[in-house]
This record gives C-alpha cells, structure tokens and sequence, in this order.
C-alpha cells in the first residue's frame, strides 16, 4: 500500500510539473502571438496612410491614367511589408484601378464581394 501512495504522490506531481509547462509554454506562444500580430496591424495602418498619401484627391479617372506609376509605388510598399500580399485600390463601382501585384489592373467586378460591400457608406 506504501509504494501504490508513493507512486501516486510522484504522479500528481509529474502532471502538475507538466501541466505547469504546458501552461507556461502556451503563454509564452500567446505572448508572441499577440506582439506579432499588433505589428501586422501597426504595418497595415502605416501602409494605409503611404497609400493615401499617393492617392489623396485623386479621382478614380487620375488614379487610373497614372496606373502604372502607382502600381510601381505600391509594388515596392508590399515588398517592404512582408506579412502582406497586395495592395488593390477599387473605384465605388467595385472595379479595381490599380493593384501592386498585377499591371494593369484585370478588367473584374467585385462590388458583390463581402469585403467590397462591408466598406460601401464609409
């Protein structure tokens, strides 16, 4: 009956020993997860302030006529982001006028897509 005690005292401290490093070992994770994503969101934000920089009061027939200056400048923006894959800049109609990722811009409609359509009364 002794040895069956021990054994038990030396299991329920194994488990705890393990569950105290999983435990540890998840924070941490999270911890890092946590301080990688608010720099994707800090790049996002200083990416979308260069991109209006460059665009501020242009119309979409200006932003369209300078399409391939644009896409350079938005090309060279993504590739110093590097969690990020492209850039596309839409006219209200949902047909895109410029991207960093194809020259020029594919003849599409994306006005019936969610995320064209959550932005739609901004």
């Amino acid at each position: 009956m002794g040895a069956l005690f021990v054994l038990s005292v030396a299991s329920l401290e194994h488990y705890r020993f393990v569950s105290t490093s999983a435990n540890e070992r998840i924070s941490r994770s999270l911890d890092i997860a946590v301080e990688h994503t608010n720099k994707v969101f800090e790049e996002i934000e200083i990416l979308f302030a260069s991109v209006e920089g460059i665009t501020r009061k242009q119309s979409s027939e200006s932003l369209k006529a300078d399409q391939e200056h644009l896409h350079e400048a938005l090309e060279e923006m993504i590739g110093k982001a590097p969690d990020l894959r492209a850039i596309w800049l839409f006219d209200r109609s949902g047909r895109p006028l410029v991207t960093s990722s194809v020259f020029p811009a594919p003849d599409l409609n994306n006005s019936d897509r969610d995320y064209f359509i959550a932005q739609q009364g901004r």
